[in-house]
């Protein structure tokens, strides 16, 4: 299953902490990365990540992403969503024959 995670900050990382955690972040989305788990990974506009991950289910990813240590710390969580195959092409085919 395709599923589209989409981060959105809670609160600050404590600037002490902050080049620790994000290097332990980096580290563990690496390793989903390496692992073909994570399949694309962006930023959007606000610095937020955006990954494109490839699991057994959403439940299933959910408890993945649980592991990372910016959510595990409670700094940000996922949105999760399932992408489905556009079935929109079908339209062109049923109008033209």
């Amino acid at each position: 299953m395709k599923i589209l995670a989409v981060e959105k900050n809670l609160r600050r990382i404590d600037p002490e902490k902050e080049k620790a955690i994000l290097s332990e972040e980096a580290v563990a989305l690496y390793e989903l990365y390496h692992d073909e788990i994570v399949r694309e990974l962006y930023f959007n506009e606000n610095h937020e990540v955006i990954l494109v991950i490839e699991y057994s289910s959403i439940a299933a990813c959910e408890e993945l992403l649980h592991e990372l240590p910016l959510v595990k710390n409670h700094l940000t969580r996922f949105d999760l969503m399932e992408m489905r195959h556009y079935t929109g092409f079908e339209r062109i085919f049923i109008q033209n024959s």
